[in-house]
């Protein structure tokens, strides 16, 4: 695995150095002319722009697109063509669409993960034509978007990203280098919906389960300050969205890691006072959760019996969620001689005790139990056009 600092190197400072270039002479519909080859062991080659890189299978290379521009401004406002406006609609309507894209942003040949999928760019054993193919669709796709009008947002994204590139972003920030990113990012006005993919079922393929306990990757939510944003409202109303174009260049204005489950890193005397205090349910669960809550802005707790238990037992928070989780019944509540009111009240506080919101689905609550997560706060480098 390539250290902090040589993923700073590679792209930050080396992307900042690439993309001045390619603002000189190497515009995203150049890539209809480059050059593809199959290597061995199913890797790409792919000359453009004077630049030679190599698609790989595994492990993305945030940097690979790094000396393209995908920001024409002089294009908004002229009309799209029912290619484009095809483009859009595909790559917000189906995976098979977008993922593909996606891959090959991160530096990754777009093979299709699993034969059972339906894949928009099947290679058939041809991996040439497979990437010719989502290059092509790619130009289309910032053809469309370059020519809708831009408007200022506050937007947010989570995503997990690979800990070596969270790392990158911080080291960016220290030098005060601006950072970008090869590949279109769907980002939303809606922030309740950006911790979605937060969640670990959205960890990454090669590291889930898994992933944030063995330092691979991490839950990261951004929030970005941008007026080059492409409203999607239009096409994908359910999710606000809104799309960057790759490579557009933002200044780091904070990355900072925090704790999601605060009380499973309580001391116990922080265990005792926390079940003596009263707790206001989140706005994320009163309005998502399954279920009517009764008078969900009133205050829950405290839980004086509760309490009284675990200053007993110095339990510290850790100690505390184990035995609740595992040893809670009936049975507990009357020798407490605690109400069912005051029962219901303590599960609803501890279900939302998360910071990162559950994902809330026909088929049940989804809590989000990720250990800690990253916000990475963002802004344009350049002025709006």
């Amino acid at each position: 695995m390539k250290t902090a600092s040589l993923w700073a190197s590679l792209w930050v400072v080396q992307g900042l150095r690439s993309y001045q270039e390619g603002r000189q002479g190497c515009d995203y519909p150049d890539l209809l002319d480059a050059s593809v080859t199959e290597l061995e062991g199913g890797e790409v080659n792919v000359k453009y722009c004077g630049t030679s890189m190599t698609l790989v299978k595994t492990d993305a290379k945030p940097d690979a697109w790094s000396g393209v521009n995908w920001w024409l401004p002089q294009m908004q406002g002229k009309k799209l063509t029912k290619d484009e406006l095809g483009a859009i609609q595909a790559h917000l309507g189906d995976y098979q669409y977008s993922m593909p894209v996606g891959m090959l942003g991160r530096g990754l040949v777009p093979t299709r993960p699993n034969k059972e999928w339906q894949w928009a760019f099947d290679d058939y054993g041809d991996s040439v034509k497979q990437v010719k193919s989502v290059l092509a669709f790619e130009v289309e796709l910032g053809n469309a978007l370059n020519k809708l009008p831009s408007a200022t947002e506050e937007l947010w994204r989570g995503a997990w990203l690979p800990v070596d590139l969270v790392e990158a972003v911080a080291a960016a920030k220290a030098s005060g280098a601006p950072v970008r990113f090869p590949w279109f990012q769907s980002t939303t006005t809606d922030e309740l919906h950006s911790y979605k993919f937060m969640h670990t079922k959205w960890q990454p393929s090669y590291c889930k389960p898994s992933c944030e306990n063995r330092g691979l990757a991490y839950p990261v939510h951004f929030h970005i300050h941008s007026c080059k944003g492409k409203d999607m409202t239009k096409w994908n109303p359910k999710e606000s969205e809104v799309i960057l174009l790759p490579n557009l260049p933002f200044t780091v204005l904070d990355v900072k890691e925090l704790v999601n489950d605060e009380v499973w890193e309580f001391t116990a005397p922080q265990m005792e006072a926390w079940l003596r205090e009263t707790h206001l349910l989140p706005d994320w669960f009163t309005q998502k959760s399954t279920g009517s809550i009764d008078d969900p802005d009133a205050p829950r707790g405290p839980w004086p019996k509760l309490a009284d238990k675990v200053k007993k037992g110095k339990w510290d928070g850790a100690k505390f969620i184990k035995w609740y989780e595992k040893k809670w019944s009936e049975s507990t509540r009357l020798r407490l001689k605690m109400s069912r009111k005051e029962e219901q009240d303590l599960g609803y506080t501890l279900r939302s005790r998360f910071r990162l919101p559950s994902i809330f689905q026909l088929s049940g609550e989804l809590t989000n139990d990720a250990y800690s997560f990253h916000q990475i706060e963002l802004k344009d480098s350049e002025a709006c056009e």
